[in-house]
């Protein structure tokens, strides 16, 4: 009985094996596709009294500043693409991001003027 059953096994064996490779279907998967474009959102607002306490960047629209706040118009936003500069720092800092970014937040630093891609006069709030 011993010598009959195990082939029995292991022909089971291999044909849910079988069953299990031809009803599994190959998915093809796609890479994410990278976005040209960012969006930014300038808030541009005048505090009468008192500056708001930081906040965390949470890509709202508009903040809650727990404070009256006031539209500001007539202020020139110029907006530069500081992606080369960015990379470019970050492969000389071996790679630290943050050291990247505080080079470009400074206000000693000075974007290259082919970079320049809006300049813009707030108005009509």
């Amino acid at each position: 009985m011993t010598k009959s059953f195990r082939p029995l096994v292991i022909l089971t064996f291999c044909l849910a094996l079988l069953v299990s490779l031809a009803t599994t279907t190959l998915q093809q998967t796609q890479a994410a596709t990278v976005p040209t474009t960012v969006d930014v959102v300038l808030h541009k607002l005048l505090f009468k009294d008192t500056l708001p306490t930081q906040q965390a960047n949470n890509g709202t629209t508009k903040p809650d500043f727990s404070q009256a706040d006031v539209p500001l118009n007539g202020v020139t936003f110029t907006v530069y693409d500081v992606t080369a500069d960015f990379w470019q720092l970050v492969s000389k800092n071996g790679g630290a991001i943050e050291a990247a970014q505080t080079t470009l937040s400074q206000d000693s630093y000075q974007p290259a003027s082919s970079s320049l891609i809006a300049q813009v006069v707030t108005a009509g709030q």
